[in-house]
């Protein structure tokens, strides 16, 4: 996918746009051309709608804090995201990448 306005986020064969403001449709297409993947791609055949939403959302919302991160954020803070983004993955969002940039961000404290 080249452009954003070509891209969609489809669940379960439903396109849910409606469920992200431009903002966030935004920002999951840059981590989409980042990861040339959909990061949903593995949810849980049939999974509700609105959480397959919030599951992305999440994602989108994590990778903002973990880059925003700077050597100042506390370690619980680190600890906390690290039980969120398992949490994700067993929903089926792949998220090892932004376990990895944590990584990074926390080896360098």
């Amino acid at each position: 996918m080249k452009h954003l306005d070509s891209f969609t986020i489809g669940v379960n064969g439903l396109t849910i746009d409606s469920e992200f403001s431009k903002n966030d449709q935004e920002k999951y297409y840059k981590l989409y051309c980042c990861q040339d993947t959909f990061l949903h791609d593995n949810l849980r055949e049939g999974i509700n709608i609105k959480l397959a939403a919030g599951a992305i959302y999440e994602t989108v919302d994590f990778a903002d804090v973990i880059k925003a991160s700077k050597l100042s954020t506390l370690q619980q803070d680190f600890a906390a995201w690290e039980k969120t983004l398992g949490v994700l993955e067993k929903f089926g969002m792949k998220v090892y990448f932004l376990r990895a940039r944590k990584g990074i961000r926390l080896n360098a404290l």
